[in-house]
């Protein structure tokens, strides 16, 4: 069986821009996307190993992709997870629970500031 996983960030550099009407220069921080503590090979690690090493997976046949939804509070807690697409309620379950006991993230932040995001990442079973 393989288990393959995508993880979609997007991402805002700082700009500068000049008010029309002033004349004045104003930058504007980009903002910067949640991250896995040890990044994105840190995450696929531990998906695979919570996912593929759990008997139910081990033990079924399972093909098809899912989508888990979820929110980076400010804190870097995994909060409101949600299946946008669906394997069953077993693979679900398993899913959820992988993504609910991570570790917390480096939050998101938006002009410096920290501030809550939503990932959604697919899990792919071939």
């Amino acid at each position: 069986m393989t288990l393959l996983f995508v993880v979609l960030c997007i991402g805002a550099p700082a700009q500068t821009k000049k008010d029309a009407i002033t004349g004045w220069e104003h930058t504007i921080c980009g903002q910067t996307a949640a991250l896995y503590p040890g990044g994105e090979k840190a995450l696929v690690r531990y998906l695979k190993k919570s996912i593929t090493d759990h008997p139910f997976i081990k033990k079924e046949a399972i093909e098809g992709k899912a989508l888990i939804r979820f929110k980076i509070d400010t804190s870097g807690a995994i909060a409101e997870t949600k299946m946008i697409k669906s394997l069953g309620p077993d693979v679900d379950a398993v899913i959820i629970r992988a993504v609910a006991s991570m570790k917390p993230w480096i939050p998101a932040t938006q002009s410096g500031i920290k501030v809550f995001s939503y990932k959604t990442l697919p899990v792919l079973f071939k």
